[in-house]
């Protein structure tokens, strides 16, 4: 499988397959799917001065999972130890 996978960030025209992929994991978690519009998508995840970035894994042209992280400085925080942080998430979802 690893030959053929590849890694790029979202762009806006990902944002269906993005949506499907959430909603897949929400009704195997019996959630709720999640309320995202395509605005949201653009301001929240995409640009270099979104909050947050999507990374998508693409398999034969098919998104297959998203990473998503957000990068923070941590300059004034009361936590002492930390100097900058990476929070990541990752989920895979399969038909």
């Amino acid at each position: 499988m690893r030959d053929n996978l590849i890694f790029r960030f979202a762009a806006a025209a990902d944002f269906a397959a993005v949506l499907h992929l959430a909603c897949q994991l929400a009704k195997q978690i019996e959630a709720v799917a999640p309320p995202l519009t395509i605005a949201q998508f653009e301001k929240y995840y995409l640009g270099l001065h979104a909050p947050m970035r999507l990374l998508l894994a693409v398999y034969y042209n098919r998104i297959v999972g998203t990473i998503s992280w957000t990068l923070m400085h941590e300059r004034y925080s009361a936590d002492t130890n930390a100097t900058s942080g990476l929070s990541q998430s990752k989920r895979y979802w399969h038909d």
